[in-house]
């Protein structure tokens, strides 16, 4: 448990299967589907295979060969990480788990294939595209990262959808290289990318990991601090930056300091504007990732710099307010309150006056997390045509619901924006965005595509759109009958079948 950083059953089949012995009953009960998370664990080993050998290879594979040098990404570093390609063509993975007598329901559950919904069988899911592997803690594959190497390609990058070894917001990329070195030094470094990983591994900073794709989470916190106490985050240096920083700053707060167990210690490592970790280390040298780490400052010192005090009363007010929201986040009632008396200094500032900040900005939080708890109800409601909008973005963000919105899409009144409504059914035929034929939805799913975020991989938000829209079509069938009067027997009456309706769709779905 302690060397792996596992919890008790998962640790225990660990043990079993290394020794192979029949897992204990209760482990197998903890762990139920086991033999298919196997399967699947297999599948993912062998395409990671596939997709190393068509690298190194292949006649294809040279333009992702060609890439990585580009990148300074070495042979070690990619042998070390699996890197690998996806082949053009559509079926060069479908064919060779063909061979082996794969069923292709079993490779669509592992990701690595899907059905075409125009002429039937089944193509690969990644196409032309640098392949990254990306293993749990132990080592086991459980799915894949894809980036295009087309210049404008969308997406730019690719995951495996959700399934049961592969949940986005609870992996960290590179952990299973970088546990050793994490705790041996007590402190973890999280970057954004695969490629930030790998040149800091081959750079000598073999204790960063990364998110994929997504903030950073209480999942990734829970997991992180079983190997270190302390953790070290990455934020751009620029302006625009800076204030994306302290919003972002206040969800890192809760992840990392909330909790059974929370980190110790939070340092904020600011990187030069415009680089990211992959390209100070190409265009400066491992040095100068190494001087970014060193200037790591507390927290305290990004949202109530020094220089501070000599603001006036109303941007020191404005800092206090930040503070306070972040500050808000520590448990710890004897850390919270050396902090806050710190920032009251540090802006020569009442104590009372940023100790009363922190209170309301914690009893906003406690009141912003109970109506969350009610699920779709508390979603903020939106423009008719911002919903289908964002209709599609959770269809491009999930591939896997194409079925369910072709059930929609099968209803014209739902779906009425038309660029919307031809982008979705490309999407539901199979197609990718840069192969939609018609201009305008192309365009619009481009620019759709550019705003994705981790909350359109929540089923919860998949739910509540669905909702929303069948709420929308019932308002405009209401108003087309007249029955929007206000307190009306008939408003009321409609109002009434158009909730049962909702709700009774809401169930099926």
């Amino acid at each position: 448990m302690l060397k792996e950083g596992l919890e008790f059953w998962p640790a225990l089949v660990l043990l079993a299967e290394r020794a192979g012995l029949p897992v204990p009953r209760g482990a197998r009960a903890a762990g139920s589907g086991s033999t298919e998370r196997q399967r699947l664990l297999e599948l993912n080993r062998w395409a990671a295979a596939f997709f190393r050998r068509a690298l190194l290879a292949s006649r294809e594979g040279e333009r992702a060969r060609a890439y990585l040098e580009q990148r300074g990404i070495g042979a070690v570093a990619a042998e070390r990480f699996g890197l690998g390609y996806a082949p053009q063509g559509g079926r060069h993975l479908v064919r060779a788990l063909q061979r082996r007598g794969v069923a292709m329901e079993q490779a669509a559950a592992a990701g690595l294939v899907v059905a075409r919904q125009r002429g039937g069988g089944w193509r690969d899911r990644f196409r032309g595209r640098l392949m990254f592997p990306i293993q749990d803690a132990l080592g086991r594959t459980i799915g894949f990262g894809g980036r295009t190497l087309e210049p404008g390609g969308v997406p730019k990058y690719l995951n495996s959808p959700e399934s049961a070894i592969f949940r986005k917001r609870e992996i960290v990329y590179g952990l299973h290289l970088a546990k050793e070195a994490i705790q041996r030094g007590g402190r973890v470094g999280v970057v954004e990318g695969y490629t930030d990983v790998i040149l800091a591994h081959q750079a000598g900073y073999p204790w960063l990991v990364a998110t994929l794709g997504t903030a950073f989470g209480a999942e990734h916190a829970r997991l992180l601090r079983r190997y270190a106490e302390r953790l070290v985050v990455f934020f751009d240096g620029d302006e625009a930056g800076a204030q994306a920083n302290v919003r972002s700053l206040e969800e890192v707060a809760r992840a990392v300091f909330q909790g059974a167990q929370p980190f110790v210690e939070l340092r904020v490592a600011s990187l030069p504007p415009g680089l990211d970790p992959a390209d100070l280390v190409q265009q400066r040298g491992a040095a100068a990732l190494g001087e970014v780490l060193e200037r790591a400052a507390p927290l305290i010192e990004l949202l109530v710099p020094a220089a501070a005090r000599t603001w006036a009363v109303g941007e020191r007010r404005r800092a206090a307010e930040r503070a306070a929201r972040v500050l808000g986040a520590l448990e710890d009632k004897l850390e919270r309150e050396l902090q806050l008396r710190e920032v009251a200094h540090r802006l020569e500032l009442p104590e009372e006056l940023v100790r009363e900040l922190a209170a309301a900005a914690r009893a906003g939080e406690h009141r912003r997390a109970a109506p969350a708890a009610s699920g779709d109800q508390a979603q903020p409601a939106a423009t008719p045509a911002a919903l289908e909008r964002r209709f599609l973005r959770c269809l491009l963000a999930r591939p896997q619901l194409a079925a369910q919105a072709q059930a929609v899409l099968a209803e014209p009144e739902l779906v009425c924006h038309p660029a919307v409504r031809r982008a979705a059914e490309a999407l539901v035929r199979g197609e990718s965005v840069a192969e939609i034929e018609d201009a305008a939805a192309r365009a619009l799913a481009v620019r759709e595509a550019a705003h994705l975020d981790p909350e359109l991989e929540d089923e919860r938000t998949w739910r509540g759109v669905l909702a929303r829209l069948a709420a929308e079509r019932e308002r405009r069938r209401a108003a087309q009958l007249g029955l929007e009067r206000p307190g009306s027997d008939e408003a009321l009456r409609a109002f009434q079948e158009s909730q049962r309706l909702i709700k009774a769709r809401h169930l099926e779905t």
